[in-house]
């Protein structure tokens, strides 16, 4: 009597089970670098728009940045710093990173994810990061989600919280102050 050679069922899906678990590991891995990756974006938008925000102030003079009630980044404004076209790309860029809409869209006014204020020659302009879960101004979560940077070159995190904490102080200070 000869003997089949060859693997038997049980062990085909045990090998099966094994690869699935590994790929579930990588892909979570994945997931986690492409947020990562999302948030270093957002950041970098926002250093753009410190960037823009000096070059428009050259260019522009004392007290230019103009006045912008603080809340959600406009995508239609005309005059101020945000309506200056180099900054609207750096805005849009920042809210689609920070999965928003990028300010485009039927009836679509603001760039969502992006918060802004500007008074004379003071600015603020905070983004969502990819890596946080504050979906709504209810939420609040464990750890910074959100990206500030300001006119005086300072930068911080917060944990979101549209109308109280280190948000807030942010738009009613003029400058982003260390994370909370």
């Amino acid at each position: 009597m000869t003997k089949n050679k060859g693997f038997t069922l049980i062990e085909l899906l045990v090998v099966i089970a094994i690869i699935g678990i590994l790929a579930s590991v990588v892909l979570a891995s994945l997931n986690t670098a492409r947020n990562k990756a999302s948030d270093a974006a957002v950041k970098g938008s926002l250093q753009q728009i410190r960037n823009q925000a000096a070059l428009y102030y050259d260019g522009v003079g004392a007290g230019s940045h103009g006045t912008q009630a603080a809340g959600v980044c406009p995508n239609n404004a005309t005059v101020n710093l945000f309506g200056d076209s180099n900054i609207k790309a750096m805005l849009a860029q920042a809210s689609l990173r920070s999965g928003g809409n990028g300010g485009v869209g039927s009836g679509v006014t603001t760039y969502s994810n992006t918060y802004c204020y500007s008074s004379g020659d003071n600015f603020v302009v905070i983004a969502k990061l990819a890596t946080g879960d504050a979906d709504s101004a209810a939420t609040v979560t464990a750890g910074p989600d959100t990206w500030c940077i300001d006119a005086t070159g300072a930068v911080a995190a917060y944990t979101y919280a549209a109308s109280t904490g280190a948000i807030s102080q942010a738009f009613s200070t003029n400058k982003c102050t260390a994370s909370n």
